[in-house]
């Protein structure tokens, strides 16, 4: 099972190293055998429309994190 954290203080709960906010955007965490990564809030983006691109970046990488662990996903 993979997860998205919804918010970097989230994402510093799941792992076991410590995340930081000033981590890249794509950064994955990985514990137990469980990728994690951050990506704005949706209401940040309709309060900061420049975050979209970069989110949709991070949707991307998610994407293709998927397809790297878990092929059969997109069969």
């Amino acid at each position: 099972m993979n997860g998205i954290a919804r918010s970097r203080r989230e994402q510093r709960g799941w792992s076991a190293a410590k995340a930081k906010a000033q981590d890249p955007p794509g950064h994955w965490l990985e514990k137990d055998g469980v990728f994690y990564t951050a990506i704005y809030h949706p209401a940040a983006l309709l309060r900061d429309p420049s975050k979209k691109p970069d989110t949709f970046a991070d949707l991307r990488a998610i994407r293709a994190k998927i397809r790297e662990v878990c092929p059969e996903a997109y069969s």
